[in-house]
């Protein structure tokens, strides 16, 4: 299978034919190797436009939303950004291959190092993994610029940052749909689900 090729039409029409503009999200998005990022089985359908399956009661992002998250933090080259539920590592990667300094934390210790083994074999080992509670932040690495919202957060994970998240009138169906710890088989083509998210910028400055 074509792989580089799949990437190149995924970016094409999944991403750019929409409402995608930043040129480093989708040149990231077209370097990263998505079917390093799933399940075996699943690698035939890595560019699909639809979240995959990846055990453990958990789901792969659709590239859509992973390359929408990206473009609305607005980070920097070398910008740490703070990841909460690492998932497949497959946003990390996207992040890292943009050049950010990135800290992922995953709550489930086997997902956390299923992640660390996709990361190594992709090539992004430089991504900081670590299993436990989101809601603890990083604090020895605080202050984060930006923070990708799929899981559980609280103010201390930002420290003077932003997240991405789904604006309140239709956050409890977007986080259904959006979060790592979605049920494996419920997934599907999502249509303008990105209206529902928003930038919001961090109030909180870290004592640092």
């Amino acid at each position: 299978m074509d792989h580089e090729k799949n990437r190149r039409k995924m970016v094409s029409r999944q991403l750019r034919s929409r409402d995608l503009q930043d040129e480093r999200v989708l040149d990231a998005m077209a370097t990263v190797p998505r079917h390093l990022f799933v399940p075996r089985a699943w690698q035939r359908q890595a560019y699909d436009d639809t979240p995959l399956p990846l055990g453990c009661e958990q789901t792969i992002s659709q590239p859509y939303i992973v390359a929408f998250l990206c473009e609305q933090a607005r980070l920097a080259h070398a910008d740490r950004v703070l990841e909460i539920g690492s998932g497949s590592g497959n946003q990390a990667a996207v992040q890292a291959e943009m050049g950010m300094e990135v800290y992922s934390i995953e709550i489930d210790p086997a997902l956390s190092d299923r992640a660390r083994e996709n990361l190594a074999r992709a090539g992004y080992p430089a991504v900081r993994l670590r299993a436990g509670a989101g809601y603890r932040g990083w604090p020895a690495a605080a202050p984060f610029p930006g923070c990708p919202f799929r899981a559980a957060l609280s103010r201390a994970a930002l420290l003077g940052g932003g997240m991405a998240r789904p604006r309140a009138a239709r956050a409890a169906l977007i986080q259904a749909s959006v979060a790592q710890r979605s049920p494996p088989c419920r997934s599907g083509r999502w249509k303008s689900v990105a209206r529902a998210w928003e930038w919001e910028p961090s109030s909180y400055q870290s004592s640092r």
